[in-house]
């Protein structure tokens, strides 16, 4: 029911309208501003900033009947406790634990590296895209091998005591033993459970065609002398049907007691399991092609060393090196401004001295990797006529 207490919400404004516009609908534009001029309900439009353009040239109308609200994304506290209430709904859906610390790694890796990398453009959609994959990639690599079980082959390998490899042993195998029976139970009820279902939705089928074939015969003989049973079983399912609908609730009545112990089983193989920051580092390596060494550095030592870091690379530039590696640590220490980009350099020069190089040196020393930088080649955008000297600028 349609009150102006109602509200509509699209979440991809951009697309949507493009879509409309394209599958020709356009004309649904027209009647959602008019429904939403005449306050027959309320409307809100969510689109990112650089959509935000082409959205509102959809319609002349937009610019007066939308009042624009910038949502900057969360930050500090509020940012920590989103995410850490969702991480709540995520370990219960996928059964494991979530560590504090995996929490923090989750948002710290996807503040510092804001490409988009299918986790989504902002926070705190990124960190929560990225603990949903680490939990599900964690709990497939631990039902493979359990980590106790990688645990205690370590152990081995590190222990020279013939008396302790030998107990050591003897656990693994235990603890073998007992995991691929576990798995075992676990995937003979998951079987059950899919064999149920399958034979449910034929017993259902077979229930729709014969009640067909029913209301077919009651049509052909609708002028036939019918029998007291016939007469008084109207509003009645027929034996057959009956019979069927019965199994049903048999098959029903299993696979709620299968379900409880499959859901036993699972979290008797997860008890134990907790996703830590580890874990969400090498998750967010596969995903972003940085290597989880690189990830797990200390980053205060990191800038500590910078400087040595770049001169390492950048020769006969000593003074610049010195003055570009304060300036990037003054940046770090310095968070209050929040738009904008955290450091602006300008490097002049003929070819060779070092200009390109030393923004890969940045790129990998400050945010771990050279692919973070983008080059544009400024020279493109140089009309020849005007100047002879061809120059161009390397920036992250």
């Amino acid at each position: 029911m349609q009150t102006p207490e109602s509200v509509l919400i699209i979440t991809d404004t951009a697309n949507f309208l493009e879509t409309a516009h394209n599958t020709g609908n356009a004309h649904f534009i027209n009647a959602l501003n008019n429904a939403d001029k005449s306050n027959n309900f309320q409307v809100i439009l969510e689109v990112r900033d650089e959509k935000l353009s082409s959205a509102l040239k959809a319609s002349t109308n937009m610019p007066e009947l939308y009042t624009l609200y910038d949502v900057k994304e969360s930050t500090g506290d509020n940012l920590n406790s989103i995410v850490t209430t969702v991480a709540k709904e995520l370990s219960a859906y996928h059964k494991i634990e979530v560590d504090k610390d995996a929490i923090d790694e989750a948002i710290h890796l996807t503040c510092k590296y804001r490409d988009s990398l299918d986790l989504g453009w902002a926070q705190p959609q990124r960190a929560i895209s990225l603990l949903d994959r680490a939990l599900a990639s964690y709990r497939q690599l631990t039902h493979k091998q359990h980590p106790k079980i990688a645990e205690l082959m370590g152990k081995i390998e590190k222990i020279t005591s013939e008396t302790e490899q030998h107990d050591l042993r003897q656990q693994l195998e235990q603890w073998q033993q007992n995991w691929q029976n576990l798995k075992s139970e676990i995937s003979k009820t998951y079987q059950y459970q899919r064999d149920a279902e399958t034979l449910r939705f034929k017993l259902q089928d077979e229930i729709t065609q014969l009640q067909e074939e029913e209301d077919n015969n009651k049509n052909s003989e609708s002028v036939t002398i019918k029998t007291f049973a016939q007469l008084t079983a109207g509003g009645f399912d027929s034996l057959a049907v009956s019979k069927l609908k019965e199994k049903i609730r048999q098959i029903d009545a299993e696979i709620v007691q299968n379900n409880e112990q499959h859901q036993k089983l699972v979290m008797l193989a997860n008890k134990d399991l907790r996703l830590n920051r580890q874990e969400v580092i090498a998750e967010f390596s596969k995903v972003s092609g940085i290597s989880a060494n690189k990830l797990d550095e200390n980053e205060v030592e990191n800038m500590i060393n910078l400087e040595a870091n770049l001169l390492s690379r950048i020769f006969g530039q000593d003074n610049i090196v010195k003055h570009v590696a304060n300036s990037v640590k003054v940046a770090k220490v310095d968070t209050l401004e929040e738009s904008g980009p955290a450091m602006s350099y300008l490097f002049l020069g003929p070819s060779g001295v070092g200009r390109t190089e030393m923004a890969k040196a940045l790129a990998e020393y400050v945010y771990g990797d050279e692919k973070s930088l983008v080059r544009f080649d400024m020279s493109e955008y140089i009309k020849t006529c005007c100047c002879k000297i061809n120059w161009c600028t390397s920036r992250i």
